[in-house]
């Protein structure tokens, strides 16, 4: 890492913990209101990821591997770390699903007790001496049901907010290391592509979690600091990678840091497009991915200057 980026990656560790905290903490002042520009900005971050995950991360890993090995590890490694966050989000939405589908398979149960509510009633008007007894019990039986559906619902809630919140950890984690570990001109690109979406990532968290915890304030507090430390701890764990001087080590975790941004940028354009909005936002992913391949011609005049003056 050269000196001049030094204070850049310094000064990036901060504001990026500042988005973080702000952007999850939001929620709680602002629980109702509508955001119609976070889908626009996830849209452009889709852009950023998707370039920046192939175009500067990956090409630099597989570059900088090639001279170890003829294998194409660094590809191997980004559809790894791919297949990793996709397991953990899949798991998240199939629990999701498995929710809905306990929630609709409800509905015909309580029908059907309704009615037998409906002919209990009219037998009871004939046996006067035992309706109080099985009204009460009806009562108590649906009332028990209810109880126990919510508490359900509010378990596989928070269980959904919780894989949320590791997902989001590791991906974090990663950008802050591949932050840490690239050159000052990649380090811009990083830094243009964590802020991209860290504001909106940290907003879906804390909104995740208000829906599911309520109450508990702390939890949700908590929650929050340590998705907002991922980042800066990554960026702090890349600086000691890059201590040890490890070519492969470094490459091995950018190739880890191109998968996950390669991920996000699938999972953001798939997530952002739907709804309002459609026009605006495919502008708004096709000018992230302007700016990152504009960015890759400057990274190669400059990689070419440096080249022509070492041969000099």
């Amino acid at each position: 890492m050269t000196i001049s980026a030094l204070p850049l990656k310094i000064t990036g560790l901060f504001v990026i913990l500042v988005l973080s905290l702000s952007g999850g903490l939001l929620p709680l002042k602002l629980k109702n209101k509508n955001y119609s520009l976070i889908p626009i900005s996830e849209a452009f971050a889709a852009g950023i990821f998707l370039a920046g995950g192939l175009i500067h991360l990956l090409h630099h890993s597989a570059e900088g591997l090639s001279s170890a090995t003829d294998y194409p590890l660094a590809y191997l490694i980004a559809v790894c770390t791919v297949t990793l966050l996709l397991v953990i989000d899949k798991s998240k939405k199939k629990r999701k699903d498995v929710e809905m589908s306990d929630h609709v398979s409800e509905q015909p149960k309580d029908k059907s007790k309704s009615k037998s509510k409906a002919k209990s009633k009219s037998k009871d008007k004939e046996k006067p001496v035992t309706k109080e007894h099985h009204h009460n019990h009806d009562h108590s039986q649906i009332g028990t049901t209810i109880k126990e559906l919510a508490k359900q619902e509010s378990i596989s809630g928070k269980v959904l907010a919780i894989i949320l919140l590791l997902a989001l950890i590791i991906h974090s984690a990663l950008e802050g290391i591949s932050f840490a570990l690239v050159e000052e001109s990649e380090a811009v690109v990083i830094f243009i592509a964590i802020i991209a979406h860290k504001f909106s990532a940290a907003f879906a968290l804390g909104v995740a979690f208000v829906k599911s915890f309520g109450k508990h304030w702390k939890i949700f507090v908590v929650s929050i600091i340590i998705f907002s430390l991922a980042t800066p701890i990554g960026i702090t764990i890349g600086f000691g990678i890059e201590s040890y001087n490890s070519n492969t080590m470094i490459n091995t975790f950018l190739a880890a840091a191109a998968g996950s941004f390669i991920y996000c940028g699938i999972m953001e354009l798939n997530e952002s497009f739907d709804g309002k909005n459609h026009h605006k936002k495919v502008i708004a992913f096709i000018l992230g991915v302007v700016i990152m391949a504009c960015l890759a011609i400057n990274e190669s005049h400059s990689h070419d200057d440096s080249d022509d003056h070492d041969d000099h």
